[in-house]
């Protein structure tokens, strides 16, 4: 059973044009029963995925895509996908999010901090940042998350560049024993609807679809595709659809939604908050 773990909500406001409930729908028609969100360093969709997955059975999975730098230099953040494996590991999530938001350059996690906030989350490394996470040392990750990391895998139909892309990280994940998942990544709902991201991207960046100068940082292919379509991608290496489905049975978080949390102090420090609002 396929399990589609890289999608971008409207939630990542500035690239994705894929909205929560039609995206929800087409799950449920493609008889698809869990699935993550991974929107870029936030959560801001969480509750409303949460809900609404519920809703329609779907189990819900928590992620996001977060930057690591791994060598302190400027332009060196690499692009991790993370999840909560349970409660404990949305905290940890959310901390991770945090601590991106509070730093004043926002170059990406610091290495220390990636290493050693690793418990209770999940970590697939995508394609795109293999070669980083490997030549920052692939034992540091493999140490810290233990059976925990994956190599992220995508293939697109009629794309032989990014096929022959996953032959080498498929290679690679297995000269370092980590084992390979699929991550194909979704922006929008089809084909057909690339141009309207594309002019999105536009007005997000102040630029003209015509202009050269312009990067285009994604495809036409950066869309969702039933099972069946996942299949027959990776028809040569079965097993990387199976460990979606692996990774979505060992990730379960149980929110309490609509209940006020306040925060519980010691006697002496109740006693500071009233003298202070008398």
């Amino acid at each position: 059973m396929f399990v589609p773990l890289r999608n971008y909500t409207q939630f990542t406001i500035h690239e994705s044009i894929l909205r929560l409930d039609r995206w929800l729908n087409w799950l449920k028609e493609n008889q698809i029963n869990a699935a993550a969100i991974t929107d870029k360093n936030n959560c801001f969709g969480l509750v409303q995925f949460y809900q609404a997955a519920l809703s329609k059975k779907i189990k819900p999975i928590i992620g996001a895509h977060v930057q690591c730098n791994l060598n302190a230099r400027p332009n060196s953040s690499a692009d991790l996908l993370i999840y909560a494996k349970n409660y404990r590991g949305y905290q940890n999530l959310s901390n991770w999010i945090s601590k991106w938001y509070a730093q004043e350059r926002p170059n990406g996690l610091d290495l220390k901090f990636c290493l050693e906030n690793a418990h209770d989350l999940m970590l697939i490394c995508p394609p795109e940042s293999i070669d980083m996470l490997i030549q920052s040392g692939v034992d540091l990750w493999k140490g810290a998350f233990e059976d925990r990391l994956l190599f992220g895998i995508e293939r697109y139909p009629n794309d032989a560049v990014v096929y022959q892309k996953s032959i080498e990280c498929l290679q690679k994940a297995a000269s370092v024993q980590v084992p390979a998942i699929v991550c194909n990544r979704a922006f929008f709902e089809s084909p057909e609807d690339f141009n309207i991201q594309q002019i999105k991207n536009c007005i997000q960046e102040g630029y003209y679809l015509q202009d050269e100068s312009r990067a285009v940082n994604h495809k036409p292919s950066y869309c969702l595709y039933p099972p069946h379509v996942i299949q027959e991608l990776f028809s040569d290496c079965p097993d990387v659809i199976e460990n979606t489905h692996r990774f979505a049975q060992k990730c379960t978080v149980e929110l309490t939604l609509g209940k006020a949390m306040l925060p519980q102090f010691a006697k002496d420090e109740n006693m500071t908050l009233r003298q202070q609002s008398i």
